[in-house]
C-alpha cells in the first residue's frame, strides 16, 4: 500500500511539473556584446558594439517528457550599437572617419559614445527546445528572426537603417520561485540589411543575456 502510494504521489508530482512546463511564459531579457568579430558572410564589420533590451512570448507547441517545443516572438523596445563605422570619403563618426584616400578607426572612449544609434525591433520568428522539462534547471536551444530599425545607418555610414536580424542561442532555464524562472544565455546575433543598401555590411555580435521568465495560465 504505501509503495502504491508514493508511486502514486510521485506521478502525480510528475504531471504537475509537466503541466507548469508547459505553460505559456512572458519574459524580459537584456543582453550585451562588445567587439563583433569577423565570421565569414555572417559577420565581417568588427569592433562593434550591441545591447538590447527585449520582451520575449512562448507558447508550447509540442511536450514529451523528455522536451518542449515553444513558438516564440520578441519585441525589442530599445537596440543600442556604438558608433556606425564611416566608409564614404569625407565622412567621420565616433568610430572613425574616411578621406579621399582611406578610411581610420577610432578606439572607442566608451561603450557607446555620442553618436551611437538606437533602435527598436520585432522577432516574430522563432523556436525553442527545452531539454528536461521537469527539471529544476533545464537546458535550452533557440532561434529567431525578425527586423531591426534604427535612427541611422548601421553598422557602416552607408549601409542602411532597415535590418533583418537572425539569432542562435543555447542557455538554461533555472526555476526560482512560484511561475517564476531565471534565464540566462549566449546568443549569436546576426544583422545586415540583405541587399536593400549600397553597402550590406554583416554584423556578428555573441550576446550574453539574462531575463526573467513568469509562466502565465494553464497548461496546453
Amino acid at each position: 500500500m504505501l509503495s502504491c502510494a508514493a508511486a502514486a504521489q510521485v506521478t502525480s508530482l510528475d504531471a504537475h511539473s509537466m503541466s507548469r512546463a508547459s505553460q505559456r511564459g512572458l519574459e524580459i531579457w537584456t543582453g550585451r556584446a562588445t567587439h563583433s568579430s569577423r565570421w565569414g558572410f555572417l559577420g565581417d564589420t568588427p569592433n562593434v558594439n550591441l545591447a538590447l533590451i527585449a520582451v520575449r512570448w512562448t507558447l508550447p507547441i509540442k511536450t514529451t517528457s523528455e522536451w518542449v517545443l515553444e513558438y516564440t516572438a520578441d519585441v525589442v523596445p530599445m537596440a543600442l550599437l556604438s558608433p556606425p563605422l564611416p566608409t564614404r570619403p569625407g565622412t567621420e563618426t565616433a568610430a572613425g572617419r574616411c578621406d579621399a584616400m582611406s578610411c581610420e578607426v577610432y578606439p572607442l572612449q566608451s561603450t557607446f559614445p555620442h553618436g551611437s544609434s538606437f533602435g527598436a525591433g520585432v522577432s516574430p520568428l522563432g523556436l525553442s527546445w527545452v531539454l528536461e522539462p521537469t527539471a529544476r534547471i533545464r537546458p535550452m536551444l533557440a532561434t529567431t528572426g525578425g527586423l531591426l530599425w534604427s535612427d541611422r545607418k548601421v553598422p557602416t555610414t552607408g549601409a542602411a537603417r532597415v535590418n533583418f536580424v537572425a539569432t542562435a542561442e543555447a542557455g538554461i532555464r533555472a526555476a526560482l520561485s512560484g511561475n517564476t524562472e531565471l534565464t540566462v544565455a549566449y546568443r549569436f546575433h546576426h544583422l545586415s540589411n540583405a541587399g536593400l543598401a549600397r553597402e550590406n555590411p554583416a554584423l556578428a555580435s555573441h550576446l550574453i543575456s539574462l531575463g526573467v521568465r513568469v509562466r502565465q495560465g494553464g497548461s496546453r
